[in-house]
């Protein structure tokens, strides 16, 4: 086979390893952005899914940044939009998503 030939095939394979790679990457980049947070936060939102329960708060500060956070049907009735809470949770600046831990309205 001729060197040109065989480096183009090489090269070939290589772009095919590599776009089979991205979603994978991507994937595991995302599940890195998750980190614990807490403190007191605003509830913005509360819906249903066929996934179950969300509510959607808003974190004070500098950030401003809005939240869906899945939880527990329990979690969902403590709180009322409106409502400012004490909220544990796992979130993702990149998904803006997340998981509720335990959520309670500050007194």
């Amino acid at each position: 086979m001729p060197r040109k030939k065989k480096a183009v095939l090489i090269l070939a394979a290589l772009c095919l390893v590599l776009l089979a790679a991205i979603p994978a990457i991507r994937s595991w980049t995302i599940q890195q952005s998750f980190y614990p947070m807490g403190g007191e936060v605003t509830v913005m939102d509360k819906f249903e899914t066929e996934d179950g329960f969300v509510i959607t708060i808003k974190e004070g500060g500098a950030s401003q940044a809005e939240f869906d956070l899945s939880c527990t049907q329990a979690q969902y009735n403590a709180v009322e939009v409106g409502d400012l809470v004490n909220c544990e949770r796992y979130e993702s600046i990149l998904t803006h998503t997340g998981i509720i831990h335990n959520i309670e309205p500050v007194s």
